[in-house]
């Protein structure tokens, strides 16, 4: 798991102007990391032992990627209200939850690759480290198919 105060130790070097330049890209990450966040809460219902407690590991992360985010565009005094993110109605077959967690973990990783591609320094160390995490939960969910 990604140690927190690494982080935001690391964010103390991130410049504002740096930030500011994929001030966007960094709201996507943040939106999608709430969604899966929510999905993942949502999803805790429907698993019981094993599955269950990667689902809650999984949400645990995904919170601490937004708050990450989160910290990161503070460096550029972007304030940021939690998004309205509504989960669709899910499956009750666990094989498709799943794999639309896979789905989702997938453009994740799609829209960090963009955005690390984009940065530099600090901001692309940190980037590419929630990346990797969220690499891990593909790996995990995938040993659920």
């Amino acid at each position: 798991m990604v140690e927190i105060d690494l982080i935001k130790k690391k964010i103390q070097s991130i410049e504002g102007r740096d930030v500011l330049a994929i001030k966007d890209d960094l709201i996507l990450l943040y939106k999608s990391e709430i969604f899966e966040r929510n999905l993942y809460f949502q999803e805790m219902r429907r698993f019981d032992g094993e599955e269950l407690e990667t689902i809650k590991w999984l949400s645990v992360q995904e919170e601490t990627h937004a708050n990450a985010i989160e910290m990161i565009l503070s460096r550029a005094d972007v304030v940021l209200a939690e998004p309205v993110t509504s989960v669709p109605k899910l499956s009750t077959d666990k094989k498709e939850l799943i794999q639309f967690d896979l789905d989702t973990e997938n453009k994740a990783v799609e829209n960090y690759s963009k955005t690390i591609s984009k940065s530099t320094g600090a901001l692309r160390e940190i980037l590419t480290s929630l990346m990797q995490e969220e690499l891990k939960h593909i790996s995990r969910l995938r040993d659920y198919l």
